[in-house]
Parts: C-alpha cells; structure tokens; sequence
C-alpha cells in the first residue's frame, strides 16, 4: 500500500523522466505528471508519440528526481499506461490543469488525450538514505 509519505512526491505536477518502448528501444522524455483525485496523469497531444508507443506497449517507466538541501534521491515507478475515453474523466484532468486552455479548446477537443498512469511499483530513495524502498502497489 502507497501512503501519503509517498504520493506527496506527485504533487505539484513535478516533471518526470518517462520511458516508453518503440522498436524494441526505451524513449525516455520530461513529461509533467499530475495527482488528481488518487490517480496519475500524462496530458498530451492526441497524435503524440506517447500515445502509439503505449498503444503497442502499454509498460512503461518513470523518474522523478527528488531534492532536499544537498541530498538528492528518486521516485521510481513501472506500471502500464492507459489512454482514456471516459469523458468526464478526461474533463476532471483538463478542468485540474493550469495549462490545458494553451494546446486545448475543450475536453472533447480531438486533439486532447490524456493517459492514466497505473503504477504495478514503486522504487523510493529518498533524499539523504543510501538505499531505496520497493512499495508494490
């Protein structure tokens, strides 16, 4: 089980190092992850390349640096992603995100898509210990 000790480390739309899988070879990229309601978030364009490589191959991985005074760590975390229809949960992320009114016209702007991020682990250095905790989700 995931505790607030760790989920406070997705608030604040942090910028994440996200890997995904095309032609066999990782595609890592910063994308902002946003905490909404208990469930993790990738805005994007609906013609991205995010969104046909987790189409093939939903698995994916992520890391957010994590900082405090001189000592750094990390949150890292595999899952599977998964691209939303549901409507009203695609307007719940628009109406949560401070930019979306800058790329999108509305939640059922066809340009929009938004993709869930399931997380199966999580691998948590925090700043400061040497070594990191797995927390399966």
């Amino acid at each position: 089980m995931v505790d607030d000790d760790v989920w406070k480390y997705f608030d604040g739309m942090p910028t994440a190092y996200v890997a995904t899988v095309a032609d066999g070879w990782p595609q890592v990229r910063p994308l902002t992850v946003m905490h909404v309601a208990g469930r993790l978030y990738i805005l994007t364009g609906a013609n991205s390349n995010k969104i046909k490589q987790l189409g093939s191959e939903p698995r994916f991985e992520l890391v957010i640096p994590l900082s405090e005074g001189e000592n750094n760590g990390y949150l890292r975390a595999m899952g599977k992603g998964e691209i939303v229809t549901d409507m009203s949960e695609k307007a719940a992320a628009a109406k949560a995100s401070p930019y979306f009114d800058t790329y999108w016209t509305g939640h059922d702007d066809p340009d929009y898509a938004l993709i869930r991020l399931r997380l199966d682990v999580i691998h948590l250095m925090r700043p400061g210990e040497m070594d990191e905790t797995e927390i399966v989700v």
